[in-house]
């Protein structure tokens, strides 16, 4: 599954991830059945660096392949791609 995060999407929050040093804001998503990437931007010390790579895997898969039920589960364990 591939999906784009709509200004809903962003309103309400789920593709502004905090993640230790840096907020990361999420542009699309793919993956399934609990391993996903995401690509955005990230911003860390003042700087923004874009097309950022975010990829995770949750704890338990998702009931649904949703932004919303995905952004929502818990993760086990992410990494950075640049």
């Amino acid at each position: 599954m591939r999906a784009y995060f709509t200004d809903e999407h962003k309103k309400s929050g789920f593709s502004e991830i905090e993640l230790e040093d840096l907020v990361f804001y999420a542009e699309s998503i793919e993956g399934e059945k609990g391993l996903y990437k995401l690509t955005g931007a990230a911003v860390a010390d003042g700087e923004r660096y874009p097309e950022f790579t975010v990829v995770f895997q949750t704890e338990i898969t998702p009931a649904e392949e949703t932004i919303e039920c995905i952004m929502s589960a818990d993760w086990d364990w992410y990494d950075y791609e640049f």
